[in-house]
């Protein structure tokens, strides 16, 4: 499984219409946060938060579809897809991965 890069992070953002700011955490390792109209600055997982990847779903106006091997996220205009296979049977991790690689695609395509 392909590891995201900050680079990776920003074009997920970019897409949702999301503002990064980042800040060092434990050992050094960067740490996305977003701060959408809240007081507090949160970090931002869409790989790892169920929540934090439904609401770039909704940003990006993806459709998932799923069937017993894959799980696809389509952009409504259809430019951008991404499919996944299931990782180690887990159907939300594989969902959450498909919406920010396509977030990622449709940044880069943004100019």
């Amino acid at each position: 499984m392909k590891q995201p890069t900050r680079e990776d992070y920003e074009l997920a953002a970019k897409a949702a219409g999301i503002v990064l700011i980042w800040a060092q955490i434990r050992d050094g390792i960067p740490a996305p946060h977003h701060q959408p109209n809240k007081p507090v600055v949160e970090p931002w997982k869409p790989l790892d938060d169920d929540g934090d990847s439904r609401r770039l779903e909704v940003a990006i106006n993806a459709t998932m579809f799923r069937d017993s091997r894959y799980i696809d996220a389509v952009v409504h205009d259809l430019r951008h897809s991404v499919a996944y296979k299931d990782h180690n049977n887990d159907k939300c991790e594989a969902a959450r991965h498909a919406v920010f690689w396509l977030a990622v695609e449709i940044g880069r395509a943004m100019p």
